[in-house]
């Protein structure tokens, strides 16, 4: 302790014994001929005794080997050497995790020459400090582990610019977007949202709340398909800058569902209308039509024949679109039997192809060997094919083709009728199949309404695609069992 007391004044000694930085010095060992051979501990200040957690009066003046296994052999020495020959400090980071005092922590090395042959050593442990960094540094690596493989679609933004930081594979399969060509882009560049009040609602939400959730939007992929999305979004700090993490849950099959259960639910209501209703109206227009019958056969009134089978004719409309009515209300005996697709097609075939020709347009079948069975009702499926083929006659202009195609996808057997019209308004699409709503001057609009009844009823489904080139109606049936294609040898 000679050397210390002599260097050190007092009030320097006070002043390290309180740091809260480790700190020692370390005074060369040398040899006859001059050479380092060891280090002797001098002095340990307050915070370095704790750290090594021995009792300071056992390591003052002993030498580093004596402490530290084969020491001349270790780079702490070397360094400690090195310091003394050249004079110039020496640093080194906590991540060279150097065996110092027998204790592998991580530490911060500070190490200048001090006097002729001391070398003056400041520490500061930074174990917590790295294992709270690793943590952190786990919980990015989990937090991008979770967000790569999430199924639903993930977004992160800059709060600020909205510059899109990352998206998952989920965000780029539903967008049909590359990565290349959102990353770095604005959700207004890509066309994100289909309306931008949308986008103005959820900044304004986030300003309110500092959250959003699950509000529904109308969304746009890179080819503009529209699609339904649940988003919702949280202000979260990634490298120290405020992000803000979208995620979209798709429910565009939900949507699509719920709006079939409303259709449903609009038959239903329908139907009871009908069943209501309908036997008392046609009751009167029997008695009504019978008396026109008996005024019409009568001399005096010969002359009024045109009127009479006018009105005749019109209450024989009337009764039809009554009887058009009824049938979406009727609740059948079960006649369904296993059949195939096509050879419902085939039968009608003949008639299909002598309306076409009737109404100078063509009419194509493309129809696949399908070896699925339907259980279906023969009869209604013939009605709902002899609809949609009279709808998609009238919707084109003469010279126009009809095509009638059938195909298996995703276990179903499709019937996909596609004419060459003008389409329908979208208006009206969103409609479609609900009574009394057509396009057509003297429709009523039932006709596609038994369609969608007939279709609920044979557990098939009805979906449509229309453009100013033309409409496509898809029925999806569910198929029961696969033929045999060939009888066993017995």
């Amino acid at each position: 302790m000679m050397l210390l007391e002599q260097e050190l004044s007092e009030d320097t000694k006070n002043i390290l014994e309180h740091l809260l930085d480790c700190f020692g010095i370390y005074q060369a060992f040398q040899n006859e001929d001059g050479e380092i051979v060891d280090f002797v501990v001098v002095y340990l200040n307050r915070s370095a005794t704790q750290f090594i957690s021995i009792d300071k009066s056992t390591l003052i003046g002993k030498k580093m080997s004596d402490l530290i296994p084969l020491f001349q052999r270790t780079r702490m020495f070397s360094i400690l050497c090195e310091v003394i020959s050249k004079g110039e400090p020496i640093e080194l980071p906590c991540h060279e995790n150097i065996n110092f005092l027998n204790h592998r922590k991580a530490v911060e090395l500070k190490l200048f020459k001090h006097g002729k042959n001391s070398v003056a050593i400041s520490w500061r442990d930074k174990s917590e400090l790295l294992e709270i960094e690793e943590s952190a540094q786990l919980s990015k690596e989990l937090f991008q582990k979770v967000f790569n493989v999430s199924p639903i679609p993930m977004a992160i933004l800059d709060i600020v610019t909205e510059v899109v930081l990352d998206v998952n594979e989920s965000f780029l399969n539903i967008s049909e977007y590359n990565r290349e060509d959102i990353i770095g882009r604005t959700t207004r560049n890509v066309l994100l949202y289909e309306k931008i009040e949308d986008r103005n609602r959820i900044y304004k939400i986030l300003r309110e709340k500092g959250s959003v959730r699950n509000m529904q939007l109308n969304l746009r992929t890179r080819t503009n398909q529209q699609w339904n999305g649940l988003l919702s979004a949280e202000t979260i700090m990634i490298d120290k800058k405020f992000c803000l993490l979208i995620q979209i849950s798709d429910i565009t099959e939900i949507k699509r569902l719920e709006e079939e259960l409303i259709r449903l639910e609009r038959f239903n209501l329908v139907g009871q209308l009908a069943a209501g209703i309908g036997h008392e109206i046609r009751n009167p227009i029997t008695s009504v039509r019978g008396f026109l019958q008996v005024l019409q056969a009568k001399e005096p009134l010969k002359c009024y024949d045109d009127y009479f089978n006018l009105m005749i004719k019109e209450l024989d409309r009337a009764n039809q679109i009554l009887t058009d009515f009824l049938s979406l209300a009727k609740q059948k005996v079960d006649t369904r039997k296993e059949i195939e697709l096509s050879v419902i097609i085939n039968e009608l075939k003949p008639l299909i192809e002598a309306e076409a020709l009737n109404e100078n347009k063509q009419v194509l079948f493309d129809l696949k060997d399908i070896p699925i069975f339907l259980l279906v009702d023969e009869k209604e499926i013939k009605q709902l094919l002899l609809n949609m083929v009279r709808n998609g006659f009238e919707a084109m202009q003469a010279g126009k083709t009809l095509c009638l195609r059938t195909y298996m996808a995703n276990d179903e057997v499709i019937l996909a009728i596609k004419d060459e019209g003008a389409g329908i308004k979208p208006e009206i699409l969103n409609k479609l199949g609900t009574p009394f709503i057509t396009s057509k001057e003297s429709g009523t609009g039932l006709g596609l309404a038994i369609c969608y009844s007939i279709a609920a009823r044979n557990q098939a489904s009805i979906r449509v695609e229309s453009s100013d080139k033309g409409t496509i109606f898809y029925v999806h049936f569910k198929g029961v069992q696969h033929k045999i294609l060939s009888k066993p040898v017995t």
